[in-house]
């Protein structure tokens, strides 16, 4: 778009709605007592949207990908977490902006979420990430 072109009034609101959105997300979810909260009621959403599966008697929440990786077509890593932020009127990426900043890692899919709920599957997810392989207890 050249310079002197005006941005549709349509255009405009939709880039202000959503700068507006991504000021309150930063604002509202940078009080610990309102990020517990949301990352509570975002693990319990994923636990009623993923699959489990049963691992050697154990149950483990998955996405259902074989595995984690952008060469993988239909893979959708973040669906149900989009939806549960757009839910509750936060912006998707400034909470996962917030998820790496509290929890001091990236996370790839949203099943990771739900490991992180549960210590012994969490060391296992730390291990495949860094040796890229199951260790199949």
């Amino acid at each position: 778009m050249e310079q002197n072109q005006k941005v549709p009034p349509i255009k405009q609101v939709f880039i202000q709605r959503r700068k507006n959105m991504e000021n309150m997300t930063w604002v509202k979810l940078h009080d610990d007592s309102l990020w517990n909260l949301f990352f509570v009621g975002l693990v319990n959403y994923l636990k009623t949207k993923l699959k489990i599966i049963k691992v050697n008697g154990s149950s483990r929440y998955t996405c259902g990908a074989p595995y984690h990786h952008e060469s993988i077509p239909d893979w959708k890593p973040f669906r149900h977490f989009e939806n549960y932020c757009l839910e509750k009127g936060y912006d998707d990426m400034v909470v996962m902006e917030l998820i790496v900043e509290k929890t001091g890692r990236k996370i790839i899919c949203e099943c990771e979420l739900v490991l992180m709920d549960d210590p012994d599957s969490d060391k296992r997810a730390r291990l495949q990430r860094s040796f890229g392989m199951d260790f199949n207890e």
